[in-house]
């Protein structure tokens, strides 16, 4: 077998779990039908292999083992010591465990025991002499505290009482033993080296010599099964009959080493020096009966008779009738080469054989030749019968039906009224007499439908694609080339034919079509058909025996590997009276039993036998397999433990939340790729070739892992994160749009407020009288430059007021037009002057208006207004500073700290929070980007100097 790690098998034990355990010259395997595994620690030879329940014994080049399971290290009981003088310790031969768990062996010239509980071992001398450790030894307990050793010294007996060894009182007790087997409490089997066989009483010691083998080969050991007694040689297989021993198999290139035997599945497993062999016993089913003295393959059984009185007849295609009856076989008409044998038929109790040169008939122990008046044989003779009007009637392939009177056998002169070239044009293969009397008739019609039967009130066949029956032909018939015809139940009729068979009812309308269209059916050609009990329909292709299952509605192939000796079967076709069904083939004929035939040999049984996750195999199989993250691939292994053909057996599986099932062939595994993270609960179900579906099922449940950032806690929390984080976000967004709203809310309040301050009541009414002083004292010229000033100071300020930003330039000139006033007012109390980069004002720089008109208006009223004198300054730098147009606001006035009478401070500081406002707001910033510095001159107040910087945009 493939996958054995050595060819030279010491021993094969099925387990009961279903497993075969094999040892071998390169360690310990085992074996689910499908694959081996080797045992990884395993790889020398182990010689003896011995299984007591769940547990191992070996022997191997280390000494005494033991093996709990088949995935778990070998346990080193006893070593070989192989370096002192002492061959007490050199092997471990032999083993057997008896009921006080007492390990028994043996080695070259000792069988000993071995207590596992404290170590010791316990030696009893039977070959001081030998120097031979592989000698088979027997070892039983014929009962408890007694143990027996067939040795080649002799029948050694040891008796726990006194715990010596000794030998057995009986006078067999000298003899040279080979192997043993105790087969009752009143019966031990014993196999000397000399070919004989012994049955002791153990009880009372009395023996009796058996018959030998034949040519008294020697039995190298015994299998006490619940199918008997088997008994194995070096080369042979036999088992023992009432008073015989018939020969079930025989291995010529190879020597067995040892042989089991699996109650579960009834196999034989034979260990050679040449591999592993698989003994599959033919099935209950199926019996062959071969004819003796034929080997010819071409030489079949066309033709079976059942006679109602026993026995059936068979006819050979070479002309040779034999009589089957309780297992023996008579020839009753041999060959003749002159003439040719067509079929034989039963008729009013009597065999009739047809043939080229006439009928015949079985009459007083031989076949005599029938008298029937003007028969001319033209074609092949398909069928003689008696019909319901006591005519007997024969039928040709290729001619009208000779007629006859019944029992007179006199010419019948009256015709049929069929055309001539019913007969002649068509090719006519079977008739049949149905329960009701109605005769049928099939055959290849090229120009019709291939059926018909006879009208008696009519004289003639009537074709049943007649209108009358079948309305509908076409798509109804399998073919117009029908080869037999069989009865079914409800007075129902079967044809077989090219291409399938049709069921139709006591009037010949189709009720039923089977073809090779929508069945399986593996060959065209039917012929034979029948139907079971249970209204299974059988019939036979070229291609093995085929079976229409009636609850399933389909077809099923039986074939070699289910023990029938050949697939064709297209030669005789027979159902008996106890419903067997009779198969011709070469050489002889196949008996079928219906009801066992279609039972599964499936024992039950499904596991899973390996596991492999990411290409490594797990030790453990568990049908509960966890999977983490980085493990996406998995392969499962599994075997139904049957033991079958791998082509008998098919495997499916799906997913629980499926309904469709995925069908995996004869491949026993599942590969499972890219496995996402989540709980899988797979079913995998196996059936046989005969659709037979097994109640056992796998289970298995597959759960991956996800990666931490899939796991459910992970989604709660990055969900509460998330809520958490929009929650912040909508807050924070709420946030900026109350707090835009109130920036824009001060933005708009600090524009209305610097437009108050620049349209300052008291500056409109000092320039108003100014000008009118100026026309009392009839300066017309001054007053006309005040006043074209100041309305064009108020024309700005009022177009600066519909706009968030002005032009540098346009800023700087209205600046110029307040200063120009203010000194009008307080009569050139003070000089001022505005200097700005010409880079500044040739582009357009866009500044807030007037955004520093109350440092300039600060600077005037409350610093150099208030100067003793009139050298009052006044200087404003406009300045590119970076990213930043920066304004020096600086004047020479009386300080912030000089104390000033009638002054309104609290215009002045809100002047300037407003201003630092705007700054703010412009630049978008947290805090104003304003500096005001106090000019002092040790210690005394020199004036003030403001630094406001905005962000070019």
């Amino acid at each position: 077998m493939d996958g054995l790690p050595s060819d030279y098998v010491y021993t094969a034990l099925p387990d009961s779990s279903g497993y075969l355990y094999i040892a071998s010259q390169k360690g310990v395997s085992v074996y689910d039908g499908y694959r081996f595994v080797n045992h990884p620690s395993l790889q020398g030879g182990v010689s003896d292999l011995y299984q007591d329940h769940n547990t191992f014994y070996f022997y191997d080049d280390r000494g005494l083992n033991r093996l709990q399971n088949f995935q778990a290290a070998p346990e080193l009981l006893a070593a070989n010591i192989f370096t002192d003088t002492d061959p007490n310790n050199d092997a471990y031969r032999n083993i057997f465990i008896d009921k006080k768990k007492r390990i028994w062996s043996t080695d070259f010239n000792y069988v000993k025991y071995y207590l596992p509980g404290n170590g010791r071992i316990s030696s009893f001398l039977i070959a001081p002499d030998n120097k031979d450790a592989e000698i088979n030894i027997d070892i039983l307990e014929v009962t408890g505290g007694e143990i027996w050793v067939p040795a080649r010294s002799g029948l050694w007996v040891w008796k726990e009482a006194g715990n010596k060894l000794k030998l057995h009182p009986a006078a067999i007790n000298q003899l040279s033993y080979e192997s043993a087997v105790q087969v009752s409490d009143r019966e031990v089997l014993l196999a000397t080296t000399d070919g004989k066989l012994i049955r002791v009483n153990p009880a009372t010691g009395q023996f009796e010599y058996l018959p030998s083998l034949p040519t008294h080969d020697v039995v190298k050991g015994f299998l006490h099964t619940k199918k008997g007694l088997f008994l194995y040689t070096s080369r042979k297989i036999y088992r023992k009959e009432q008073n015989d021993y018939r020969e079930i198999c025989s291995i010529d290139d190879a020597v067995i080493n040892s042989a089991s035997f699996d109650t579960r599945t009834n196999l034989f497993w034979i260990a050679t020096t040449k591999g592993l062999v698989k003994l599959t016993p033919g099935p209950e089913a199926i019996e062959t009966i071969p004819i003796p003295g034929t080997n010819d393959k071409n030489d079949a059984v066309i033709s079976i008779v059942e006679q109602k009185a026993g026995g059936l007849w068979m006819l050979t295609r070479a002309g040779e009738v034999w009589f089957y009856e309780n297992g023996s076989l008579d020839r009753r008409f041999s060959k003749q080469t002159d003439n040719t044998c067509y079929t034989l038929d039963e008729v009013d109790h009597q065999i009739i054989l047809s043939t080229q040169k006439g009928i015949f008939r079985w009459q007083d122990n031989r076949f005599q030749l029938l008298h029937l008046p003007g028969l001319q044989i033209k074609s092949a003779i398909r069928k003689v019968l008696v019909t319901p009007q006591n005519e007997c009637w024969v039928v040709f392939s290729g001619q009208q039906i000779a007629r006859y009177s019944y029992p007179g056998l006199e010419k019948f002169s009256r015709a049929f009224n069929n055309d001539s070239a019913f007969w002649t044009g068509n090719t006519w293969n079977d008739m049949l007499t149905d329960n009701n009397g109605t005769i049928w008739l099939a055959g290849w019609m090229p120009k019709a439908w291939g059926i018909a039967r006879y009208d008696a009130a009519k004289n003639a066949f009537v074709e049943i694609s007649d209108s009358t029956i079948n309305k509908k032909t076409l798509g109804v018939f399998v073919g117009d080339y029908y080869n037999s015809i069989g009865l079914a139940a409800d007075d129902n009729l079967l044809f077989s034919a090219y291409g399938g068979w049709n069921r139709t009812d006591e009037k010949g309308k189709i009720i039923q079509k089977v073809d090779t269209h929508e069945y399986d059916i593996a060959d065209t050609y039917v012929v034979g058909i029948s139907e079971d009990r249970h209204g299974n329909v059988f019939f036979g292709t070229r291609e093995g025996l085929h079976v229409w299952l009636k609850g399933k509605d389909k077809v099923v192939r039986l074939s070699q590997i289910d023990g029938l000796p050949t697939d064709y079967l297209v030669n005789a076709h027979k159902k008996l009276l106890n419903g067997k069904l009779a198969l011709g083939i070469p050489n002889g004929i196949v008996l079928i039993d219906p009801e066992k035939i279609l039972q599964t040999r499936l024992t039950n049984r499904l596991r899973l036998t390996q596991t492999s996750v990411n290409g490594v195999f797990r030790n453990e199989n568990t049908n509960r397999i966890e999977l983490s993250r980085k493990e996406t691939s998995l392969y499962l292994y599994f075997s139904d433990l049957s033991y079958l053909d791998p082509h008998k057996v098919y495997f499916r599986y799906k997913y629980s939340d499926e309904n469709n099932w995925h069908d995996l062939g004869h491949r026993p595994e599942l590969s499972l790729h890219h496995i996402t993270p989540g709980e899988y609960n797979i079913t995998v179900e196996v059936s046989d070739n005969l659709a037979n579906r097994q109640e056992q099922t796998l289970l298995l449940f597959v759960k991956a892992h996800p990666a931490w950032w899939q796991t459910w806690w992970f989604r709660i929390a990055a969900l509460i994160l998330f809520i958490g984080l929009v929650a912040f976000l909508i807050k924070r967004r709420i946030r900026n749009i109350w707090r835009e709203a109130e920036l824009k809310h001060r933005i708009a309040e600090t524009e209305m407020m610097a437009l108050r301050a620049q349209m300052n009541p008291h500056f409109i009414f000092n320039c108003i009288n100014g000008i009118d002083a100026l026309i009392q004292s009839n300066d017309k010229y001054s007053a006309t430059v005040y006043l074209n000033k100041f309305a064009k100071l108020l024309r700005n300020v009022l177009d600066s007021s519909k706009q968030n930003t002005v032009s540098l330039a346009k800023d700087l000139e209205t600046l110029q037009l307040y200063i120009d006033l203010e000194q009008l007012r307080d009569e050139n109390k003070f000089t001022a002057s505005i200097k700005a980069d010409e880079s500044l004002l040739q582009d357009d720089y866009q500044v807030p208006p007037l955004v520093v008109q109350p440092y300039i208006e600060n600077a005037i009223l409350h610093g150099l207004r208030h100067r003793p004198d009139n050298d009052g300054r006044l200087t404003i730098t406009v300045t590119k500073n970076e990213e930043h147009i920066e304004y020096i606001i600086e004047d020479n006035g009386v300080g912030r700290d000089t104390p000033r009478n009638g002054n309104r401070k609290h215009d002045y500081s809100y002047g300037m929070q407003m201003s630092g406002d705007r700054v703010k707001f412009f630049n978008n910033e947290e805090y104003a980007s304003v500096v005001v510095t106090d000019l002092k001159n040790n210690g005394k107040p020199t004036g003030t100097r403001v630094q406001v910087l905005l962000k070019i945009q």
